[in-house]
């Protein structure tokens, strides 16, 4: 077992990272990495395995390296070298810009985490806020690796407010309740692949509750119980209970 632990950190030093869209090269050219007590360091080459003397001097990588995820990329207008840097097992990244000087040297300009999971978020509350339920679920079916998605709860309440618009607006346009709740199919569909439950049943606590989230409790009740009169008007009375028991558990009622 040692043995292939050791085999595999051995391999992912010669995972080729190549530098995208470099002009200064007819060869390809890779980002190489140094691993010291403080961190990583990282370079140019023109060979991933590092036997031939790299491009440029070392300079310091600030956040986590996972070269098994990671991507370069070069703006020649620029000059700055983009260095991607996925952790594990998560769509978060860290993000460190570099100026490519003219001699040849590489100068930190920018790094910091990247929240990818917030700004999936705020995409789909966008769509929400644009009445677009198709982009919405387009976007929450998108979310890599879900189970490390911190804003799992908020996305389905938008998924229910968005629900529940595209509902009201087929009925005020003559559909039947029967045809205006087909959408909460591939909503909860979506609910369970971000939260493992249907999308009522997202938020298991208000203890939890984001404080921060523009829709606050009271208002997600109101969802609550608009979504329970639609599954009524339907003829699906035990599921409208089920939706009327988890609201007044939630509210303490």
């Amino acid at each position: 077992m040692q043995f292939l632990f050791i085999a595999f950190i051995i391999s992912l030093s010669l995972i080729p990272i190549e530098v995208m869209d470099y002009p200064y090269s007819d060869d390809t050219v890779y980002l190489v990495y140094e691993e010291t007590e403080s961190g990583h360091r990282i370079s140019l080459s023109s060979d991933y395995e590092g036997t031939i003397s790299p491009m440029t001097e070392y300079v310091e990588y600030p956040g986590l390296f996972n070269p098994a995820k990671a991507a370069v990329t070069f703006d020649e207008e620029t000059r700055v070298l983009s260095v991607y840097s996925q952790y594990p097992f998560s769509a978060n990244y860290y993000l460190a810009t570099y100026r490519f000087d003219d001699d040849g040297y590489l100068s930190l300009l920018e790094s910091g985490g990247h929240d990818y999971y917030f700004d999936a978020l705020e995409q789909i509350e966008l769509n929400v806020d644009c009445l677009d339920l198709e982009e919405a679920l387009n976007t929450a079916w998108s979310v890599m690796y879900p189970h490390a998605n911190p804003y799992s709860q908020e996305m389905c309440i938008l998924l229910l407010k968005a629900g529940l618009q595209h509902s009201d607006s087929l009925i005020t346009a003559g559909e039947p309740p029967e045809v205006a709740i087909e959408c909460f199919e591939e909503i909860n569909d979506v609910a369970r692949n971000l939260s493992s439950n249907q999308v009522y049943m997202a938020v298991q606590n208000l203890e939890y509750y984001p404080e921060w989230f523009f829709i606050q409790p009271e208002d997600y009740f109101k969802l609550l119980d608009e979504y329970a009169d639609l599954l009524e008007k339907t003829g699906d009375s035990q599921e409208a209970e089920n939706v009327r028991l988890v609201r007044m558990e939630l509210a303490g009622e």
